[in-house]
């Protein structure tokens, strides 16, 4: 019987083998890295900024902040390369007045800056962008805070309005 016994497992086991074969089959896969440059602001929706009456008489006339703006961006980047966002206005600002725009960047996100955009000229607003996205919550991205002030009372003309479309560009750092 333990001969019977020993017979039976050593069959099986031979049978196992022959149907325990194995067969692979591979493919390759190409990954790539696409570069992407993307922008978006937290909201579209008109600011309005004005002089606003002295205090006291003699003194200038105060200007006005909002800092209700974010800019959200994406950048991969090319080997070795960086990117900007420029800031330009389409429209120069009323006769004596000021328009700068600052960046506030969290850390690994670039470097922002002032800018004064009173004027139609293009200007570097963060620079040094990395592979990086910012974030889209209430409290990401690059802040931005804008400052409408007096710089000339001579210039000044009353009841003179401007609205100026603010234009953000992602591009390569040069």
């Amino acid at each position: 019987m333990k001969r019977w016994t020993v017979l039976v497992v050593l069959f099986c086991l031979a049978s196992g083998a022959v149907f325990a074969l194995v067969d692979t089959a591979t493919h390759d896969a190409t990954l790539t890295v696409t570069e992407v440059a993307m922008l978006d602001l937290n909201s579209t929706a008109l600011i309005t900024l004005s002089t606003g009456t002295p205090a006291t008489a003699g003194s200038p006339p105060p200007g006005a902040t909002d800092n209700t703006k974010r800019l959200f961006y994406t950048a991969i980047n090319g080997s070795g390369l960086t990117r900007k966002i420029t800031v330009a206005a389409s429209v120069a600002s009323p006769a004596g007045t000021s328009l700068t725009v600052l960046a506030t960047v969290a850390a690994g996100a670039g470097t922002g800056s002032t800018q004064n955009i009173s004027t139609t000229t293009t200007a570097d607003l963060v620079t040094g962008i990395v592979n990086v996205a910012t974030g889209i919550g209430a409290s990401d991205g690059a802040g931005l805070t804008y400052t409408f002030s007096v710089v000339n009372l001579a210039n000044l003309v009353a009841g003179a309005i401007v609205t100026p479309s603010i234009i953000y560009t992602l591009t390569e750092d040069a």
